[in-house]
């Protein structure tokens, strides 16, 4: 008997159809099978829980960085529905892909920190974390990023953390985030190809309050910083700061924290330093002052911490930090300081940490300044 023809136009109309229905959503079980089988470690909001379905409803932080490269399959990351208080993913390492993080912003909109460090992840996972608007923290040190990244990062209004270490995004893709309004906080350890163009984008963002450049070559473009209204805390370890480009980082007369260690600056950058109205942490670690040098932070009464581990300055450098009224933490080991010095420390009520490891101080010493100073952590070279 021939097929009725209101039939035949139902099968055709019904086929379609059926490719059009959603996937069915992943049970609580199937994703606890699944992260067990991966080996990802979970935490909620109290500390590490295992795969099971109770869990995972309520875990906030999940991390696939140990996951072995083509042991995840992409597509599997729609599992992540099936977290809806996820907050975190740790998606460095070699299990993320470009593909990956498409799924992950599907699955996982809710996001607020995402690690995309050491992986393969290009310019093209962009657009998808462009769409997690609830982002506040993006880690994406070591990845092949471009300055096309960052063009989408812009998009994130909420996010207040970048890491772009060992990235190229260089002076264009500083200049793609200068104006985006929640970004407090950049760092940029081995930085390359950034100059005058890209510090002036840093010194740009309104809401900048710490910025990490360790290993960068900057010290032809401090001046641009000097324009930044909100920094508090800067870092520039191992960076190529001399003694007169610390005079534009002096110009910054809001900070509050300040590391130059492992840097070439001499007694001349300290001149500078030390007029710094608001500074309240120095560290100068591995530096080339001395005891001269140290005599101007003399004038800091702000100091609450400095460190001068692995500097020539001995006791005579004591004498000028003796009337810091807020000198709380004291750091002087692999310094020249003697036994002499470390008697000194006891007149400064004010220290509740001093580290004298490292030097000739000896345990009597040590011992004698614990003694005057009781409410301090005195610690010498048996510590």
């Amino acid at each position: 008997m021939p097929t009725p023809r209101l039939t035949r136009f139902a099968v055709l109309v019904f086929i379609p159809l059926l490719a059009e229905l959603p996937a069915r959503a992943t049970t609580p079980d199937e994703a606890a099978e699944w992260l067990r089988t991966l080996a990802v470690p979970l935490a909620d909001g109290k500390g590490f829980v295992a795969p099971t379905a109770e869990n995972v409803a309520e875990v906030k932080w999940a991390s696939f960085a140990r996951v072995p490269a083509g042991k995840l399959n992409p597509a599997d990351l729609a599992k992540l529905k099936a977290l809806p208080k996820l907050e975190e993913i740790v998606f460095g390492g070699n299990a993320a892909t470009d593909a990956g993080v498409a799924e992950i912003a599907k699955a996982a909109p809710q996001l607020r920190r995402l690690w995309l460090f050491r992986s393969a992840v290009t310019d093209a996972a962009f657009p998808h974390v462009a769409t997690l608007d609830g982002l506040e923290s993006l880690h994406l040190a070591g990845t092949r990023i471009s300055a096309s990244a960052l063009v989408e990062v812009a998009r994130l209004k909420k996010l207040r953390v970048l890491e772009l270490d060992d990235t190229d995004v260089g002076d264009a893709g500083l200049e793609a985030i200068r104006n985006m309004p929640a970004l407090a906080e950049v760092s940029y350890k081995d930085m390359r190809g950034v100059g005058a163009r890209g510090m002036a984008a840093l010194a740009a963002l309104r809401r900048l309050d710490a910025l990490h450049l360790a290993f960068a070559e900057v010290d032809d473009s401090l001046e641009k910083l000097a324009a930044s209204r909100t920094l508090r805390q800067l870092a520039l370890l191992r960076a190529t700061v001399t003694d007169a480009r610390a005079a534009s980082i002096a110009k910054i007369k809001t900070l509050r924290v300040l590391a130059l260690s492992y840097t070439p600056i001499t007694d001349g950058a300290l001149a500078h330093v030390a007029a710094m109205p608001q500074l309240s942490t120095l560290e100068l670690v591995g530096t080339r002052v001395t005891d001269d040098g140290v005599k101007a932070l003399g004038q800091t009464k702000s100091l609450t911490a400095l460190d001068l581990s692995d500097t020539a300055t001995g006791d005579a450098a004591l004498d000028a930090l003796l009337d810091l009224p807020k000198l709380a933490s004291l750091v002087l080991r692999g310094t020249k300081v003697t036994d002499a010095g470390a008697a000194k420390l006891g007149r400064m009520k004010s220290l509740r940490h001093v580290d004298l490891g490292a030097t000739v101080v000896t345990e009597a010493a040590v011992k004698a300044l614990a003694k005057e100073l009781p409410e301090a952590r005195v610690v010498g070279n048996e510590q």
